[in-house]
């Protein structure tokens, strides 16, 4: 019976010592001089840390941890972030229903994947994701992988351009929505979901509209890593056009977001350039202001309103 005893106490033990889950990371290459400012923003995401983070969930207490021991990125690449989904449902199911993780996932398409990697190549000219799915048999779905943005020639020194393809401003739209519908605090309920779908389907054609008019989408980082999405039109678009499209998708503001206790309120602005009418959004009124500053894009309404 001792035996059994002591047994039971050690096995205890050594369940309640679990070690700490990675669940996503991280990675920059360590050369800084041959970095692209897209993987200095990660270098930002990583609290400043010149080699990356890791980021931990541990069940023996239930809260998430950071940890500056990373491995490097791989030869093909200078900066990384390596999402383990499945490690993080297996460590943290809670965190994915009824936590917002499935719905922010599902948002762009991967509420199944296992593993999502977003990867700048070693040369610093392509921004790639590459991720698998939950299936059974894994030969039947193999990884896929999408170049999301290439890097491309800069309208001004200051400021380094990532041309994205595919990506309209309608479909933007959509995908915030959703996305941050799912990341708001406390659980949402049916009637949440359905308000978004009835919004959404209510400005659908103007949805789509803002898509076919947009000739060309881009990340613009200036020098000192403020950044923001740049959507510029065809030129038969008139910016005041723009104006009024966005007092129907925002007619009281953008509202903000709070993630893991910290507010976010994004800005956008309607603005002229040479070429036609553009859209800035950005994540801060400084990352807004440092964009169409270094563009030189005359802002003519915009801030978190119409």
């Amino acid at each position: 019976m001792r035996l059994i005893a002591i047994v039971l106490v050690l096995s205890t033990g050594s369940a309640l010592a679990q070690e700490a889950v990675r669940v996503a990371s991280v990675r920059i290459a360590e050369e800084a001089e041959t970095r692209t400012r897209l993987a200095e923003l990660m270098v930002r995401l990583s609290a400043g840390s010149g080699r990356g983070l890791v980021f931990e969930f541990d069940p023996s207490t239930g809260a998430y941890q950071t940890d500056s021991r990373v491995d490097p990125p791989s030869d093909r690449a200078q900066a990384e972030i390596v999402f383990d989904l499945n490690a993080w449902r297996s460590a943290d199911p809670d965190a994915f229903e009824p936590g917002p993780m499935n719905a922010f996932a599902g948002s762009f398409g991967l509420a199944d994947a296992r593993t999502i990697d977003l990867t700048i190549d070693a040369s610093g000219n392509a921004f790639a994701i590459r991720w698998d799915r939950r299936k059974e048999d894994p030969e039947a779905t193999p990884r896929h992988e999408l170049v999301l943005a290439e890097r491309a020639s800069s309208e001004a020194d200051s400021c380094e351009v990532w041309r994205i393809e595919g990506l309209g401003l309608g479909m933007f739209t959509a995908w915030a929505c959703r996305a941050g519908l799912a990341i708001e605090p406390g659980e949402r309920t049916p009637s949440d979901w359905a308000f978004g779908d009835f919004w959404l389907r209510g400005r659908s054609t103007l949805m789509r509209s803002l898509d076919r008019s947009t000739v060309r989408t881009e990340l613009a980082i200036t020098g000192d890593l403020r950044s923001g999405l740049v959507f510029r039109f065809d030129p038969a678009v008139k910016a005041e056009s723009l104006v009024r499209a966005s007092a129907r998708i925002v007619p009281s503001g953008i509202p903000s977001l709070t993630i893991r206790g910290r507010s976010v309120l994004v800005q956008y602005a309607v603005a002229r350039s040479e070429s036609g009418a553009v859209v800035v959004v950005a994540p801060t009124g400084a990352d807004l202001e440092g964009v169409l500053a270094s563009l030189r894009l005359e802002a003519i309404s915009g801030g978190d309103g119409p």
